[in-house]
C-alpha cells in the first residue's frame, strides 16, 4: 500500500513539474472567462512557445515566475497560459484540446503575445515581451488597462481596417489572375505587376490618411507601430514589381 501511494506521490508531482503553466496561471480558457465574469477582472493570456521559444522563457523566468508578480497579479487579473510547446506532454489534456484553435481564434502569430481579455473573450490590450521584471511588467499592465479606451476607439479599428484591405488585396488579385489564367508568362506577369502596384498605392493612401487622424497619447504609440509595420510591408511588396 505504501508503494502505491508513493508511486502516486512519485507520479503528481512529476507532472506538476513538467506542467508549462506557472504558479498562479491557469490553463483552461472557459475557466478563466468564468472567473473574469465573477470576479469582476480582466485577463492576462501569455501565448507562449514555453520549451523552445527564448523571449517566451525569459519573460516567464524574469516575470511571470516572480513572486513579486505572482502575489499581486492574482489579486487584480486572471492570469491564463496558452502555451504551444514542442513537446505536449508538458500540457493538461483541456490545454491540449484547446491551446491551437485558440492561437487561430485570436490571430497570433508571435510568441509571446499577451493579450488582455474581457469577461467575453474579447481583445482590450496586446502587449508580449516587456523587460525591467515583475515590478515594471505590474506597472505596464496597469497603463494597458487604462488605455482600454483608447485602445477599442482607436487601435482595434485601425487594425480591422488593416486586415480589411489585407482581405480586399487578396480578392483583387484572385480576380485579376482569373482573367489570364491561360495567357502566355509574359501576360500573367504584367497583369500581376499592374494590379499589385495599384493596390499597394490604394493602401498607401489608407495609410497616410489613418496618420493623419488625431490619435490620443494612449494609443499615439500602438498606432504608429501598426501602421509603419503595413506602410514596411507595402512598400516591400511594390519593391519587387517596381521596373
Amino acid at each position: 500500500m505504501k508503494n502505491t501511494l508513493f508511486a502516486l506521490f512519485a507520479l503528481s508531482a512529476a507532472n506538476i513539474l513538467a506542467s508549462s503553466t506557472p504558479v498562479g496561471f491557469i490553463d483552461d480558457y472557459d475557466l478563466a472567462l468564468e472567473r473574469a465574469k465573477t470576479e469582476k477582472k480582466y485577463i492576462v493570456a501569455d501565448f507562449s512557445g514555453s520549451d523552445w521559444c527564448f523571449w517566451c522563457q525569459r519573460l516567464d523566468k524574469e516575470v511571470f515566475q516572480q513572486e513579486a508578480f505572482v502575489s499581486v497579479a492574482t489579486n487584480k487579473y486572471v492570469l491564463l497560459m496558452i502555451d504551444s510547446p514542442r513537446d505536449k506532454n508538458i500540457l493538461s489534456e483541456k490545454a491540449k484540446t484547446q491551446n491551437k484553435a485558440l492561437v487561430r481564434r485570436y490571430k497570433v502569430n508571435g510568441f509571446p503575445t499577451v493579450l488582455l481579455l474581457n469577461d467575453e473573450g474579447k481583445i482590450v490590450g496586446e502587449t508580449g515581451f516587456v523587460g525591467g521584471g515583475p515590478e515594471n511588467y505590474l506597472k505596464h499592465l496597469e497603463e494597458k488597462v487604462a488605455a482600454i479606451p483608447a485602445y477599442l476607439s482607436y487601435v482595434k479599428p485601425l487594425v480591422k481596417r488593416i486586415n480589411g484591405f489585407y482581405r480586399h488585396y487578396s480578392e483583387e488579385m484572385t480576380k485579376a489572375m482569373a482573367t489570364v489564367q491561360g495567357k502566355d508568362k509574359s501576360e500573367v506577369e504584367a497583369v500581376e505587376r499592374e494590379t499589385t502596384l495599384q493596390l499597394v498605392e490604394e493602401f498607401l493612401a489608407i495609410i497616410a490618411e489613418e496618420r493623419a487622424k488625431e490619435v490620443p497619447d494612449a494609443a499615439k504609440l500602438e498606432c504608429e507601430k501598426i501602421l509603419r509595420e503595413a506602410e514596411s510591408g507595402a512598400v516591400k511588396l511594390a519593391a519587387k514589381f517596381a521596373p
